[in-house]
């Protein structure tokens, strides 16, 4: 039985009710200015109501850890001030290497209050990781120490021989979120004699928990975060974005989700990501939304998929985030638990597959609703509402006080202003947008006539302003989330002795949305197998996530007419392989066509043989996001 459903006042469901509501100057909207702000104005309002809930484990009946939102405060002031005695100043990044934990809260908002954030992966390898500290040259790292797991701690290690800069690690060695006793300092500092190590819980306990004097709190306008966008294995790119970036984004989300009230929320997204730190940090703390931290692991730990479910009954959570990986996982998981409570569900991160949006809704009576954002805009640029409807395949209206346009480039000025439905390349500009690259020579292309920033994503608008997005210029893969750059396989791929050439594209995946995979041509007497080419891949990628899936070998890599590499043959010859993959025995490869449409993107005709079912047919391709045409 479909549920009821509260239409919000403040519902921006047109182009004329978001422009009536910018007529008001943002500052009135939106007054504050800071992530410190925002985290003591919740302070203020709630006090000793729990904010953040630590579960460790994952199971079904556990005991969490609860930090108040007072706690949470006095650990950002505490944490605040004892970075400052370690050194660090308004221009100082603060490298931040750790799960999902209270801790990681302490650290990215007590970093943000007197330096700079940078929030990094620790699943990444280590040199990756020594990469990024390098590029931010971070002085300070906030890491798991050895008491709590030993194999990331050597890590841990491993990047500070690589940072030369890096002068104090701050160890986070309990997940209690409490002082412990600090560790004897043989335990805490093998092969870091030149560095300064820490025990993270005992030192911010022992600083006053007391507001930062107002004089010593940031600015709007200071550069609060550092996030790794991708780049190439050499140089990572580094976004840089402001306090007031993240605030208006913050408090526009807020407004847009008012409606619903205050409730419990299970977050099992990662805080190195712009919309697990940005929307589901800052933004349910501000909100005054209970954040469940489903363990340190979070989605990633097979208990919590497994009493996922149990989890949202308990908690009673009306609404969860996710990335249609996770959806997909959670569509299998069986549901023994009341969750009537569940209204609806966010999805985001990479595509979402129709079909797959279709199945989950029916089975679990919910609304999943799509959104559009990036590192470079804070994580969000349009949204859809559960409550207001929108065209299918919309990623909703874009927010209040951005501007968005669809346009034709030539290099980095508009050639032409695109029509409603006409495709082109997406711009924006507002309050959300980043603060430029850490390196100048990144941005060298990513503005447009020196005010838009180019997202690199193809799409177009609706008469009403409604946006959808049909490619992506920038030839990103997203798997399951996780942006990789095309040239993190193909520099270690081309390195074989035996490639001559070599292209990395997304090929569709029902689980995951895309994975990567690589098309090959090789020299002359060459000797090596494909195997041989994957285990080359294997030993020398840094990101376990882009190694590719497979790799096939051509006879030539298709060029345009000037000799660039084109890629759109090949996405469609990846489509083509992952279809006839999963229809295999049911349908023959050549009744199988892929094409790029120009609204649709990846376009798939498939003829039905007569002693075939289209609807099993259909049942198969569950979870591809690729458009099919039936014939």
């Amino acid at each position: 039985m479909a549920q009821t459903r509260e239409v919000p006042a403040n519902g921006l469901g047109s182009l004329a009710e978001l422009q009536a509501y910018e007529a008001t100057p943002i500052r009135e909207r939106f007054p504050w200015q800071t992530s410190y702000q925002l985290i003591e104005q919740a302070a203020q309002r709630y006090g000793a109501e729990p904010c953040l809930k630590q579960l460790l484990h994952g199971g079904r009946d556990e005991q969490p850890l609860t930090i108040s939102y007072a706690g949470l405060f006095q650990r950002v002031n505490q944490s605040a001030r004892l970075l400052q005695d370690l050194g660090v100043t308004a221009t100082s990044p603060v490298a931040i290497l750790l799960p999902i934990l209270p801790q990681t809260h302490f650290a990215i908002w007590g970093a943000q209050a007197v330096g700079i954030s940078n929030p990094i992966n620790p699943l990444l390898d280590a040199g990756h990781i020594a990469e990024i500290l390098n590029e931010s040259k971070a002085a300070h790292l906030i890491a798991i120490g050895p008491a709590l797991a030993p194999d990331l701690w050597q890590k841990v290690c491993e990047v500070a021989r690589r940072c030369p800069q890096l002068t104090h690690i701050l160890c986070v060695n309990s997940i209690s979120a409490s002082a412990p006793e600090a560790p004897p300092a043989a335990e805490l500092t093998p092969a870091l004699e030149a560095i300064r190590v820490v025990d993270f819980d005992s030192a911010i306990a022992a600083q006053s928990p007391a507001p930062l004097p107002a004089q010593q709190a940031p600015g709007g306008d200071r550069v609060a975060a550092y996030f790794h966008t991708g780049g190439t294995t050499g140089r990572p790119k580094i976004a840089r974005l402001t306090h007031h970036n993240m605030a208006v984004i913050v408090q526009t989300y807020s407004y847009l989700s008012q409606h619903k009230g205050r409730f419990h929320i299970p977050l099992g997204l990662p805080m190195f990501h712009i919309y697990g730190t940005v929307i589901m940090g800052l933004g349910c703390i501000y909100d005054g939304r209970c954040a469940v931290l489903l363990t340190p692991s979070g989605f990633r730990n097979p208990q919590v998929i497994e009493n996922f479910w149990h989890h949202i009954s308990r908690f009673q959570a009306p609404v969860f985030a996710a990335v249609p990986t996770l959806l997909a996982r959670l569509l299998e998981v069986p549901c023994h638990d009341d969750i009537t409570c569940l209204t609806d569900v966010s999805s985001g991160a990479s595509p979402l597959a129709p079909s797959l949006k279709r199945k989950f809704e029916q089975r679990f009576d919910v609304v999943i609703t799509e959104g559009y954002g990036m590192t470079e805009t804070a994580g969000l640029i349009s949204r859809c509402l559960a409550e207001l409807p929108a065209p299918t395949g919309s990623v909703g209206l874009r927010i209040p006080y951005l501007t968005l346009q669809v346009a034709h480039l030539e290099g980095n000025r508009i050639s032409h202003r695109c029509a409603p439905g006409e495709t082109g390349t997406v711009l924006v500009k507002g309050p959300g947008v980043f603060a430029g690259y850490l390196n100048a020579a990144d941005n060298a292309g990513a503005w447009v006539d020196s005010k838009w920033f180019n997202t690199g994503d193809l799409g177009y608008q609706d008469q009403q302003g409604y946006v959808f997005l049909t490619g992506r210029a920038k030839d990103l893969i997203i798997r399951g989330g996780h942006n990789i750059d095309p040239q993190l396989i193909e520099e270690p791929l081309g390195s074989h002795a035996d490639v001559l050439d070599c292209v990395a594209v997304a090929q569709p995946d029902r689980y995951a949305g895309e994975v990567p995979v690589a098309y090959v041509t090789l020299r002359a007497g060459a000797t090596a197998d494909i195997e041989e080419l994957l285990d080359h891949c294997s030993a020398r990628i840094s990101e376990r996530a882009a190694v590719p899936k497979r790799i096939e070998v051509l006879d030539t890599i298709p060029l345009t007419a000037v000799g660039k590499v084109f890629k759109p043959p090949l996405r469609e010859k990846a489509a083509h392989w992952a279809l006839a993959e999963a229809l295999e025995g049911r349908v023959e490869a050549a009744d199988i066509r892929v094409e790029t449409d120009k609204k649709r993107g990846l376009t798939a005709t498939i003829t039905v043989p007569e002693d075939q079912s289209e609807a099993e047919l259909r049942e198969q391709l569950t979870g591809f996001s690729v458009s099919v045409l039936w014939q």
